[in-house]
């Protein structure tokens, strides 16, 4: 895979991570541990709760360096996300900007109720409300936390008239 993308979770109380999102990040360095990658991406933004001032990717990157021991320099923060689906298109963006091969399947990993989520039909509909188009072909799921895909080019397109899509 050229990537590993590590989707965030919300927070509840006043941590800086939440529980599901350091598990998240757990699974995310065991794979990459196994060499299954060079590269995790984390994606979340300021989203949960409301006015938080917490990102979810840069507080899971900091997870991942101090606790999980990854490397600093493996570890790419997208900090915009508000959804699953700007998740992933947004991790497609860096990957197609900065030259991954894009023509092998990415490792998408979260929790076993999200990877669910995302390999089901409810959230391709849900990307083709928000976004009209799916940010990714041929999505399986591989285990209960992790599914792999393949990522479209429609990922470069951005929306003018939504003014968080950076």
């Amino acid at each position: 895979y050229p990537a590993i993308v590590v989707l965030g979770a919300g927070r509840s109380g006043i941590e800086a991570t939440s529980k599901a999102c350091k598990e998240r990040c757990r699974t995310g360095a065991a794979i990459f541990k196994q060499q299954k990658a060079p590269f995790l991406i984390v994606s979340g933004g300021y989203v949960h709760p409301f006015g938080t001032p917490y990102s979810e990717a840069i507080e899971m990157r900091k997870y991942l360096v101090d606790s999980c021991g990854v490397p600093a320099t493996a570890v790419i923060a997208e900090p915009h996300a508000r959804h699953t689906t700007t998740n992933i298109r947004n991790a497609n963006r860096i990957m197609y900007r900065n030259g991954f091969p894009m023509d092998k399947k990415v490792l998408c990993t979260s929790g076993k109720a999200h990877i669910t989520y995302v390999t089901s039909i409810f959230f391709e509909r849900v990307c083709d409300k928000d976004l009209r188009y799916h940010p990714f072909k041929n999505i399986s799921r591989i285990d209960d936390v992790s599914a792999a895909y393949d990522p479209v080019p429609e990922s470069l397109h951005e929306d003018p008239l939504d003014p968080l899509d950076p």
